[in-house]
């Protein structure tokens, strides 16, 4: 299980491809992880802004997100 801290480190590290090929214009973490009160059954809680709301793209932001983490991600 990682931290709040390595989920924004592995974010930062990627933040080139977010916005080349995602078109992510800002992430909020919010959720239990945002609050550090997160368990290994957790999901990571993401609030995604986007150049343009493709659902076909933020599903495959979505695959890209749970690939880098090794968890589950809810995106809204």
């Amino acid at each position: 299980m990682r931290t709040k801290n390595e989920y924004i480190k592995l974010l930062h590290s990627s933040d080139k491809v977010l916005v080349q090929r995602f078109g992510v214009r800002s992430l909020r973490l919010f959720g239990s992880v945002a609050r550090d009160e997160h368990t290994s059954a957790s999901d990571v809680d993401i609030c995604v802004e986007t150049e343009t709301p493709d659902p076909f793209l933020i599903m495959d932001l979505k695959e890209y997100l749970e690939n880098l983490f090794g968890c589950s991600v809810d995106i809204v």
